[in-house]
């Protein structure tokens, strides 16, 4: 396959080239729309040119925002030793094709990891916030709930990125940007045949699957939403039931008459819909006894996605009633004595 078959191909239309050149430590970036790169960036690639980047998915030339989504882009990177980001990109890839029948595409940075690029069957189109939104949420379905210690957040929701074009120099290392085929160890490189994008796109990610992060969108808008509003009666600070079990030094647990499990999840996501940040959640949590810090994180982003502030009377059922301070539990008690 020649280069230029290549980089027809894998560019298409319309991607935005960036071109890194380091002067005095100072990086340089030159960027333009490319409405048909394949004889430029090949002549590009055949001088040598080293820094060469394109965009992950294609722009509107004309508003220079990303018009569709056609590839979701994973970089893993461990500048200490490569094997460890190879074995990170070897569990991913078996992921994606036991899971979603996915097979992805495999590049040797040239230096120290790999570049992924899972293709979607269908490219999605829409407004470009839209497509953000999208994009995020299909890399966090791919990727959760495993943990990938040597994926590099940086790129993880950017629509925008740009990676490095195939077989070009690395600006550091000096070496070739490269496809390799991973179920080799150690990887060999990839020489794919006429037609390539096209075999990934049939093994790429679903309609389906799409269907299910456009949903996952809408609920989290709605969630937002109702979040976003004051739940309770004209105040947006936690009940002091609440405040009492955040501020304790101890996780609540579960006795006789006291749900300690149901309280502390009642308490997090109370505080979410007062507007608390999910790190000022986490703020209060590392005051406690036993915290682990990436359990706790996975613990609220969980209660966030299911959760809503629970009644003053199920907060009683829980055991967590605090009456002698709480001006709820007071009202309560009034309308009982007058009915």
């Amino acid at each position: 396959m020649e280069l230029s078959d290549f980089i027809r191909e894998w560019a298409g239309n319309d991607r935005r080239l960036a071109i890194f050149k380091e002067s005095a430590g100072f990086v340089c970036q030159d960027d333009h729309t490319m409405r048909y790169p394949e004889q430029q960036l090949t002549n590009l690639v055949e001088s040598g040119a080293p820094g060469l980047y394109i965009s992950v998915n294609p722009y509107d030339p004309e508003t220079m925002q990303i018009r569709a989504i056609e590839r979701l882009y994973f970089d893993f990177d461990c500048k200490e030793k490569i094997r460890y980001a190879l074995d990170d990109a070897i569990i991913f890839c078996k992921k994606m094709l036991e899971f979603y029948n996915v097979s992805p595409l495999v590049f040797f940075s040239g230096s120290k990891g790999y570049a992924v690029y899972v293709f979607l069957q269908e490219p999605i189109t829409g407004p470009e916030q839209e497509l953000k939104e999208i994009y995020q949420e299909l890399q966090d379905m791919l990727v959760k709930p495993d943990s990938y210690r040597w994926l590099d957040p940086q790129p993880m929701g950017d629509l925008k990125r740009v990676s490095r074009v195939p077989f070009s120099v690395h600006q550091k290392s000096g070496e070739l940007c490269i496809p390799v085929d991973i179920s080799e160890q150690p990887p060999k490189p990839y020489k794919p045949e006429l037609g390539f994008i096209e075999t990934h796109r049939r093994y790429g990610l679903s309609a389906r699957v799409v269907g299910v992060a456009k949903r996952n969108v809408a609920e989290n808008k709605r969630r937002e939403k109702k979040r976003s509003n004051k739940p309770y009666t004209g105040s947006n600070e936690p009940r002091p039931c609440m405040v009492d079990i955040m501020n304790s030094s101890v996780f609540p647990k579960v006795t006789k008459g006291y749900d300690g499990h149901n309280l502390l999840i009642t308490a997090i996501v109370e505080y979410l819909f007062c507007g608390y940040s999910k790190d000022q959640v986490l703020q209060l949590l590392q005051k406690k006894q036993g915290y682990d810090e990436k359990k706790s994180s996975k613990f609220v982003d969980y209660i966030a996605s299911k959760y809503s502030p629970r009644k003053c009377a199920t907060i009683e059922e829980y055991g967590g009633c605090v009456s002698n301070v709480c001006p709820n539990a007071k009202n309560r008690r009034i309308e009982v004595e007058n009915q």
